[in-house]
């Protein structure tokens, strides 16, 4: 089976990584997994895609194409002449923008379309409208994969068929992704000489979703129960000069760091007491697959499909989002209990790897390709 999956995006965040980790699973089961990163050009890193470099390092086939429009005709024939030419079965699309440009497309290459659904980003008012355009579409998919029960819950409450729809989290490989991160993990505290007490890591683009500056503002308490206690916050975004104006106004400097874009995020997380999550809404939240695979505990926000990973008290501790104070709480409570946090860690290692072994999910993904396969066409 030969499949291409197209991934409208501007950086690397959970999808990227989730589409990634999935295509070198499904090539391991003998599925073919192309995939297009159809990228904005970037004012600060123009010459950087992080999508497509990270597949070349799974030894995945990939192509960037320039996202430069709205809705380009031109790029739908080429995805149509991609498809055909190509020899593909199915078209895996990963995103509102997608969805569009490869419903049109698999219309002229007569090849099914199955639909990922991640979640939508409300942090522009026109990314409603993009939403409601998207939803009125995915109807006319041959499958559609949710990354979550709470989201497959939201579209099917919008009007998506529920005969359509499939749930299918994220998964990792725990082994390969923590191979090696402890010691990576040391090598990181004993570089960082400012830490010299418990370290909270929090990984994320730097945007309003992300809840980030709940979480410096957190910080102020955290600190004064703690005051050893340093945040690393690693990723980029838009945000950046807010939050660091904020950590400044905070009087932070010392104690939390902006980390920046980092490759080796399990040697990061490894180096943590805690991982948090302060999300305002997260279709799932890869952040927190990741550290549970490192074994280290977490605190996150009660949003989306969250405490579809974090159990309360057995892998973590949730929050509400948007409460700086009830996220002080959490940390310092986990800090102050290394053994609790050593335990919280553990089970929530345990846990990734029986329910979200990515091995198990290709499967099950493979399958669902093969529904499509036989499923009719719709118009």
């Amino acid at each position: 089976m030969r499949v291409l999956h197209l991934r409208a995006s501007s950086g690397f965040g959970g999808p990227e990584q989730g589409l990634v980790r999935l295509g070198a699973a499904l090539q391991a089961i003998g599925v073919t997994a192309k995939i297009i990163a159809y990228c904005r050009p970037q004012r600060d890193r123009p010459d950087v895609d992080w999508l497509a470099e990270s597949a070349r390092r799974e030894g995945l086939p990939v192509e960037s194409w320039t996202d430069r429009a709205k809705l380009s005709w031109r790029d739908v024939r080429r995805l149509a002449g991609e498809i055909t030419g190509g020899g593909h079965d199915l078209l895996v699309t990963h995103d509102h923008k997608s969805d569009v440009i490869g419903y049109l497309a698999t219309r002229r290459a007569r090849v099914p379309w199955l639909a990922v659904a991640h979640g939508y980003d409300f942090s522009l008012r026109r990314n409603w409208l993009y939403r409601l355009i998207d939803l009125r579409l995915l109807r006319r998919a041959a499958r559609v994969i949710a990354v979550s029960q709470s989201l497959g819950d939201e579209l099917v409450a919008a009007g998506v068929p529920s005969r359509l729809l499939t749930i299918v989290r994220n998964g990792i490989d725990v082994e390969a992704f923590s191979e090696g991160a402890e010691e990576r993990g040391r090598q990181w505290r004993s570089r960082a000489e400012h830490v010299r007490g418990p370290l909270v890591v929090s990984v994320g683009r730097l945007d309003r979703q992300k809840g980030f500056e709940y979480l410096v503002r957190a910080a102020v308490a955290v600190t004064r129960a703690l005051p050893r206690a340093c945040f690393w916050i690693v990723g980029d975004g838009a945000l950046r000069p807010r939050l660091a104006h904020q950590i400044r106004e905070l009087g932070l400097d010392g104690a939390v760091r902006l980390l920046g874009h980092q490759r080796d995020v399990s040697g990061v997380m490894a180096a943590a007491d805690l991982v948090v999550l302060s999300s305002l809404w997260e279709p799932l939240g890869n952040v927190l697959l990741e550290a549970l695979a490192v074994g280290r505990p977490v605190v996150a926000t009660r949003v989306g499909g969250v405490p579809e990973i974090v159990r309360e008290g057995e892998t973590g501790h949730l929050v509400a989002p948007g409460d700086p104070d009830a996220l002080a709480r959490a940390i310092v409570g986990v800090l102050a209990d290394p053994g609790g946090a050593a335990r919280l860690g553990e089970r929530g290692r345990q846990h990734v790897a029986r329910q979200f072994n990515i091995r198990d999910i290709a499967a099950q993904t493979a399958a669902l390709y093969r529904e499509a396969l036989a499923a009719p066409q719709r118009g």
